[in-house]
Parts: structure tokens; C-alpha cells; sequence
């Protein structure tokens, strides 16, 4: 990665706790193990995440549902996610793939149908590892970690056979959600078109927009974008906009210092308001009273 909002990120969390980043490009990011001090106040996760506990465990809120994850569990989330009031065990570690939904769709090809499912409709987040695939992890790491350590110009095709572990370890995990997830059989052009959505969706910043503009950037009619979001994943895409925007003003507001005007125009509202009306009557108390904490309903 060169420039991009996760290179930032990432920089800054690991110049200001011990963590290292062991791989990073556009499309991916690795981290093979961290321990508790590393986790920051906050994550706002710009890619899918894969946590894996390798030991202890950590209490969280995904947005405003809390969480736990323990040993041999993992945590799966979609771009855009979210992530605050974290209360670890002691001996917590874990390990932290972010990927882009490019990279996803080439790992899974058709099965990508069962990680659309598990993520947008069923909501999946935490999956137990069964005690039978504890071994298999076991090589897994090793060889993850042999391709990470290992310098490029020490390896031809460094990238290549990094990607091709972890599709691995996709598949595997796709093996786990099958167990807890009912399959889906919506067609792949509505399949693409959903993830060019969730695509456009995650990288827009002012997402307070109309249906019709996101169908804009898709050449589609706003009636067929809702339709299509409808089969693939259960929700409308006025549904999908209205929960990635409340997970922004929840982060702006929880996480930023910046003044409601600017959260405001961030995230497309014509003025603080707008913002402050929506606020009031989605989140149940002003932006001003929701940052400190006083939200009295949950987000509808």
C-alpha cells in the first residue's frame, strides 16, 4: 500500500504500541500475532477482517451489539466495521487479516455466495474452531509464517504464495460456516452486483445519499439496485446505506474530535442541523449527548 486510509492506519497504531505489520499491499494485511497492548481505544476496520484468538479473550462492541472472543474462536466483519469498548483477559493475543472484497471474491470464486450470506444476511461474526481442525491450523500457521518471514528477493513469488496459503485458510474457514450457515442461490450477476454496491457503499464518505446516486455510480435504475440488494441479502439498499452511514457517525462521534459541523459535512448532511435531527431520532439522544455516552435507544 502506498497511500491508503488503511496504510495510515496502520503506521500510527504501529509507531504508538508494539505491533508489527508483517504484510501489507493494496489488497491485503497481516498481522501474524498480537498481543493485548497492541488492540487500539478504537478500530474502524476498512477492509474484511479476520481475528483469529489464539489465546485468552477480548469483550467488544461491533457498533452497538457487544461481542466475546475466545481462544480457538474466530471473528469475521465486513468493510466499514466499527469496533470499541474492548475488555481483554490478560494473556489475550490474536492474529488479523484485513482484505479487500477483490481479494475475497478471487479466493472464493462461487463459494463466494456463503460469505455474503454469513456476513450480510445471517450476520455471522464469531465462529468456534472445531477441535478437529486445531491440527491443520497448526500447519496453516507455519507455513503462513515461513512465506511472511522470509524475504521477497529470498523467494520468487513471495506475494503469489502468501495470497495462495491464505486462500487456503479461506476455504477452510468457508468449510466452518457451511456448519452454521444455510446456503443461498441467487445468480452471479446479482451476486457482482451486490459487492460492487457493498464496494461503492464502504468507499463513498458522505453516504448520507439517495438510492438513485449509488445506482448512478452502478448504471443501474435506483428500483432495480433495491431490488437486487432485496434477493441477494434480505435488506434494500436504502437499509444497507442507512447502517454503514449510522456506523460512521458512530465512529465520528465516539472516536473523532471533530465539531458536529464537520461530522455533518462529512458525511453528507447540509448542515449540523440535519445531522442533529437524524441523530436525535435514530441513535435516541443528541450527537453532543451520544458522545458522551448517553444513547437511550437502540439504532432503528
Amino acid at each position: 500500500m502506498t497511500d491508503s486510509i488503511v496504510d495510515k492506519d496502520l503506521r500510527a497504531l504501529a509507531e504508538e504500541r508494539d505491533i508489527t505489520v508483517d504484510y501489507s499491499d493494496e489488497d491485503l494485511v497481516i498481522i501474524d500475532n498480537a498481543h493485548v497492548m497492541a488492540a487500539p481505544e478504537y478500530a474502524s476496520l476498512p477492509m474484511n477482517a479476520v481475528v483469529v484468538c489464539t489465546a485468552g479473550r477480548v469483550r467488544f462492541d461491533l457498533g452497538s451489539t457487544p461481542l466475546e472472543l475466545h481462544e480457538n474462536e474466530v471473528f469475521i466483519s465486513p468493510p466499514g466495521t466499527f469496533l470499541s469498548n474492548y475488555l481483554f483477559s490478560p494473556d489475550f493475543k490474536f492474529k488479523l487479516v484485513l482484505v479487500s472484497n477483490r481479494l475475497v471474491q478471487q479466493f472464493l470464486d462461487e463459494k463466494i455466495n456463503l460469505w455474503n450470506r454469513t456476513l450480510y444476511v445471517n450476520k455471522l461474526r464469531v465462529v468456534s474452531i472445531p477441535a478437529e481442525q486445531t491440527g491443520f491450523l497448526e500447519h496453516f500457521y507455519a507455513m503462513l509464517r515461513y512465506a511472511l518471514n522470509t524475504k521477497a528477493e529470498d523467494i520468487p513469488y513471495r506475494t503469489d504464495i502468501i495470497q495462495s496459503v491464505l486462500r487456503t485458510g479461506f476455504l477452510a474457514l468457508c468449510a466452518m460456516l457451511s456448519q452454521n450457515v444455510e446456503g443461498v442461490s441467487t445468480g452471479h450477476t446479482a451476486q457482482h452486483l451486490f459487492r460492487q454496491f457493498i464496494d461503492v457503499l464502504s468507499a463513498t464518505k458522505a453516504k448520507h445519499q439517495p438510492v438513485a446516486y449509488y445506482a448512478g455510480q452502478l448504471f443501474v435504475s435506483a428500483k432495480y439496485l433495491s431490488s437486487v440488494c432485496k434477493q441477494t441479502s434480505g435488506r434494500t439498499a436504502r437499509e444497507w446505506i442507512t447502517e454503514y452511514l449510522q456506523e460512521d457517525i458512530r465512529h465520528y462521534l465516539r472516536a473523532t474530535n471533530l465539531s458536529m459541523k464537520q461530522i455533518a459535512n462529512v458525511t453528507g448532511f447540509p448542515n449540523a442541523s440535519f445531522f442533529g435531527r437524524y441523530v436525535l431520532e435514530h441513535f435516541g439522544a443528541s450527537p453532543r449527548a451520544f458522545r458522551e455516552g448517553h444513547e437511550t435507544k437502540p439504532v432503528g
